[in-house]
């Protein structure tokens, strides 16, 4: 028998294919899929995303499609994520790329084990300029904005592996229906010192040193009784691979963390009031969204981003958000306007039967 709420079918999306016209129809195939659902629903609403498959199964059509895809666009390498339906925590991490060809072995693997697998197209958050995320109360009109800067990585924030660098608590005053204002009232609520940001680049070489030989768990190679010699030698291989690669953004932000631009925090901001008048249309024709308890990790406080409705209880704990009734999470995605150099979010969601 099945485990509870596993998925058992062959699944084969294209992401450029999905449509507003199609997304219902989607969705109902990959139920508990938050990631993989969350992507086709911004992609159907013309929110910028990353094109691949989301996928389970190893047939011929998947094999003919992922070759199909990757000589189309001249790839040698595809983005690798990973869930599994109805989870939202698993141990195994993904976010790294692998060359074509091993992604069927791979796919076959990570199916045997029970995961979605979604390729997309590369994309190094070693080359992140800002990432961010956020918590955003709609009724109060404000927000909280956790902010890492040049070479880190939204996952730094949202695993807790890296305390931010900035918080930010924002007045929005009504913004939704005001798209082209674009000025928000902003307090700045922290700001790391010199010490704790060299910390921070010393730990983020360390967290790269142990995801290039064990990007799946590199939790393993991290624990608290480490040795400094297999921490050294973790953050000199990062050093060496960020230096050969020519992803020199993180060293060459060292010593000190220059603050984010107000502009890049608007663009921010302006895309959440997008996907906040997004989901309030969807809503408004009877589409129904469940989330189950969040538990995507961030500082101390923060679990990605969240729209909050007058109907909806909110818990915070050091690590997680949980939710009922309706609810959407933030997570990332590329800017439009800035590839590669702001990460912001997109929508993770749940959707169900109406």
């Amino acid at each position: 028998m099945a485990p509870l709420g596993s998925i058992e079918h062959e699944i084969l999306i294209e992401i450029a294919k999905v449509s507003l016209e199609n997304l219902r129809v989607t969705l109902t195939t990959i139920p508990g899929c938050w990631k993989s659902g969350s992507i086709v629903w911004m992609l159907a609403n013309s929110f910028p995303t990353l094109n691949g498959f989301v996928l389970r199964g190893c047939s011929q059509k998947t094999g003919d499609s992922l070759t199909r895809f990757c000589q189309d666009r001249h790839l040698s390498e595809l983005l690798v994520r990973v869930e599994k339906p109805f989870e939202r925590w698993i141990r195994r991490r993904a976010g790294y790329t692998i060359p074509t060809s091993k992604a069927q072995t791979l796919l076959a693997d990570l199916t045997s084990e029970g995961f979605v697998t979604i390729f997309l197209e590369p994309a190094s958050p070693c080359a992140d300029l800002f990432s961010l995320t956020t918590v955003c109360d709609v009724r109060s009109e404000k927000a909280d904005i956790e902010v890492v800067g040049p070479g880190f990585d939204a996952s730094d924030i949202l695993r807790s592996d890296i305390k931010p660098h900035e918080r930010f608590e924002i007045t929005l005053e009504n913004r939704a229906e005001r798209s082209q204002d674009r000025e928000f009232q902003l307090r700045r609520t922290y700001l790391i010192n010199s010490e704790g940001y060299r910390a921070s680049v010393r730990r983020r070489l360390i967290k790269i040193g142990a995801r290039l030989r064990n990007p799946s768990f590199p939790d393993d190679l991290m624990q608290p009784n480490a040795t400094a010699a297999t921490l050294d030698a973790l953050l000199q291989n990062a050093t060496r691979y960020l230096r050969e690669s020519g992803q020199t953004v993180l060293l060459d932000h060292a010593e000190e963390y220059k603050p984010i631009p107000r502009g890049l925090l608007d663009e921010f901001l302006l895309q959440i009031l997008r996907l906040s008048r997004a989901v309030s249309k969807w809503t408004s024709i009877g589409a129904h969204f469940h989330l189950r308890a969040v538990s995507y990790p961030a500082s101390d406080s923060f679990c990605g981003t969240f729209f909050r409705q007058a109907n909806m209880t909110l818990k915070r704990s050091r690590i997680s958000l949980y939710l009922r009734n309706r609810s959407y999470e933030i997570r990332s995605f590329q800017s439009p306007h800035r590839k590669l150099l702001i990460r912001i979010t997109s929508l993770v969601l749940s959707p169900c039967a109406t």
